[in-house]
């Protein structure tokens, strides 16, 4: 016999593949976590000032207030990324 084992979010919620696939906003509320700034920083390699410079021209995900404080859905984050490397590989192609 095989043994599955289902995947987990950090919080050891169940993650499903296709709630993975969904935009921010269809995704239920225990499968979304937010980011602080560094951990943006930290995961796209660009500086604070570019974040706020790209979030103006509409390029770059919006943050979410929470209280004083800004915080970005990581999937949001993620995806973002993903995108710059498929330009990337599609200029290599063309």
């Amino acid at each position: 016999m095989k043994i599955v084992k289902q995947a987990t979010g950090t919080r050891g919620t169940p993650i499903d593949s296709e709630s993975t696939r969904l935009g921010a906003r269809d995704i239920p509320t225990e499968f979304i976590e937010l980011i602080r700034m560094r951990k943006v920083l930290e995961t796209t390699g660009i500086s604070r000032p570019q974040v706020y410079a790209l979030m103006k021209q509409n390029r770059f995900p919006k943050g979410v207030k929470i209280g004083r404080s800004t915080a970005w859905v990581r999937k949001e984050i993620n995806d973002w990324v993903q995108q710059r490397i498929a330009e990337r590989d599609s200029a290599l192609a063309a």
